[in-house]
C-alpha cells in the first residue's frame, strides 16, 4: 500500500558551512531541533507536501537525472529520516519508528527551566558588549587574564578564613560569573549579525544550570560558530580578572575562591566529552553536528570490521589528516568515558547509599541548629549542601536509568526493524 508523506509544518532549511567537498543544509524543526542534510535530501523533503505520492517524487527526480525508485525512496525516508520525527504519514511503520526512536530518549533533559532574562534585554546587553570581541579588546583581555592568573596562583590563598557568610558570597559571585559566561555567547552571536535568544536557568536533571539560546549560530560560518562556542569561557575569564583585582585590593579570600571555581568551571566546560562548550567547538571544527553519535558508531564499525563481523559502513566527510586524528582520539576517549561514567556513577551511588543515612541527619540537624540560633548564613550554607547531596545522587541515578532505557529501546528498535518485511 502506498502512503503519501508530508514534511512537518514549520520546518526550515538554510545552508550549513561544513564539509568543503559538498553542499549541505540544516533542517530546523518547529521545536528547535536541527539536523544536517545533503542538498538532494533537502530537495526530496521539500517535495513531500502530502499530495505527491512517492511515485510522483520518483518521476520528478528522474527528470533531474536522479534515479531512485519509489520503494527505495520509501526505505530511505523510513530508515534515515523517519526516526528524526520530521515526517507525517498514516504509515504504521513510520508511527512505530517514531515511538521506538532511541535517539529521542537518550537526551538528559531540563526537568524545570525558566527564562530569567528575556530575548530583548539579552540582545540589548549583548550589543553593548560585542566590542570585547574586537581585536584590540581580545588582545588586551587575554593579556589581563594571563596576568591575573599569575597573581592569583603565584600567591595561593588559604580558604580557612572563609566564613559561612563568605561561602554564600562565593556562591553568589560564582553565579554572577556564570551569567557573564552566557552573555559571552550572546555577545558573540551579536558580533556576527545574529539575534541571541533569552538566557534561562533550569535543572539539568537535578543539577542547576544556566543556558543561553544561541541556536541561530548554525547559520554562521564555521569559524564564527567556533568563536561563539568559546565566547562564554572568554567572558567568564574576564570576570576572573575583575574578581582577582578585587581580591588583591580588599585582601578577601572569597574573591580568590571564586577565581579558583571559575577555572574549574572553565576546565569542565572545555572538556569535549560532555556536551558543553568544548564539545560544540569540536563539532564545528570537525563539521560533524552529530559528533557524539558518529564517534560511537565509527569505533563500533571499525571493531566489528576488524574481527570479521558484518557492519554498516560509517562514512565520514572529507577532512584533513590532523582533523581525522582528532576525531579518532575523541572517538576512543568518548567510548572509554561512556563505560567509565557508568562505572563511577554506580560506585558513587553505592557509596552514597551507605553514607546517606549518616550524612542526611547531620545536615538536617545543622539546619535545625542554625534556625534555633538565628544563624542565617549557616542555615543557607547547610541548605545548599543538602540540595547538592540530593542533586548529585539523583542525577547519577537518573543518568544511569536514561542510558539503560536507551539501550533497551535501541535493541527493541533493531529487533522490530529486522522483523519488518
Amino acid at each position: 500500500m502506498q502512503y503519501n508523506y508530508r514534511l512537518r509544518e514549520g520546518c526550515e532549511f538554510y545552508p550549513y558551512d561544513g564539509a568543503k567537498d559538498k553542499e549541505e543544509f540544516i533542517v530546523k524543526t518547529p521545536d528547535n531541533r536541527q539536523f544536517k542534510i545533503s542538498a538532494l535530501t533537502k530537495d526530496i523533503l521539500q517535495r513531500l507536501d502530502g499530495n505527491r505520492s512517492l511515485d510522483d517524487v520518483s518521476r520528478e527526480l528522474e527528470a533531474r537525472s536522479v534515479s531512485i525508485s519509489s520503494n527505495d525512496l520509501r526505505d530511505l525516508l523510513l530508515q534515515q529520516y523517519g526516526k528524526l520525527n520530521i515526517l507525517e504519514s498514516s504509515c504504521p511503520r513510520l508511527t512505530e519508528q517514531n515511538r521506538l526512536n532511541p535517539s529521542a530518549e537518550v537526551k538528559l533533559p531540563f526537568l524545570l527551566h525558566w527564562n530569567i532574562i528575556p530575548e530583548k534585554q539579552v540582545g540589548w546587553v549583548a550589543a553593548r558588549l560585542k566590542f570585547l570581541y574586537h581585536t584590540v579588546s581580545v588582545i588586551s583581555g587575554l593579556s589581563l587574564i594571563a596576568l591575573t592568573h599569575y597573581l592569583v596562583y603565584s600567591q595561593p590563598t588559604s580558604f580557612n578564613h572563609v566564613s559561612n557568610a563568605g561561602s554564600l558570597w562565593v556562591l553568589i559571585l560564582c553565579l554572577v560569573s556564570i551569567l557573564c559566561h552566557e552573555f559571552g555567547h550572546a555577545a558573540a552571536v551579536t558580533k556576527y549579525g545574529g539575534s541571541p535568544g533569552s538566557i534561562g536557568f533550569g535543572l539539568y536533571l537535578l543539577l542547576p544550570s544556566f543556558y543561553a539560546d544561541v541556536s541561530v549560530i548554525w547559520k554562521f560560518r564555521r569559524r564564527e560558530r567556533m568563536v561563539v562556542d568559546l565566547g562564554g569561557i572568554y567572558f567568564q575569564q574576564l570576570s576572573f580578572v575583575v574578581f582577582a583585582m578585587l581580591g588583591h585590593y580588599f585582601l578577601a579570600p572569597e574573591f580568590f575562591a571564586v577565581c579558583y571555581f571559575i577555572d574549574l568551571m572553565a576546565l569542565f566546560n572545555v572538556n569535549p566529552i560532555f556536551r558543553f562548550d568544548g564539545y560544540w567547538f569540536l563539532v564545528d571544527y570537525l563539521a560533524l553536528p552529530n559528533l557524539y553519535k558518529q564517534a560511537l558508531k565509527y569505533i563500533a564499525y571499525k571493531v566489528r570490521k576488524a574481527v570479521g563481523l558484518q557492519a554498516e559502513k560509517v562514512v565520514l566527510p572529507q577532512m584533513h589528516w590532523f582533523a581525522y586524528g582528532v576525531f579518532i582520539i575523541y572517538s576512543l576517549v568518548c567510548n572509554l568515558f561512556l563505560i567509565a561514567i557508568i562505572w563511577f556513577s554506580y560506585r558513587y551511588l553505592a557509596n552514597m547509599v551507605i553514607r546517606l543515612p549518616t550524612l542526611l541527619p547531620q545536615i538536617i540537624l545543622s539546619i535545625w541548629m542554625a534556625l534555633k540560633a538565628y544563624d542565617v548564613a549557616l542555615f543557607f550554607n547547610r541548605l545548599v549542601a543538602l540540595f547538592f547531596v540530593i542533586a548529585f545522587a539523583g542525577t547519577a541515578l537518573i543518568g544511569m536509568y536514561k542510558y539503560a532505557s536507551f539501550g533497551i529501546r535501541y535493541c527493541r528498535a533493531k529487533i522490530y526493524t529486522h522483523k519488518l518485511p
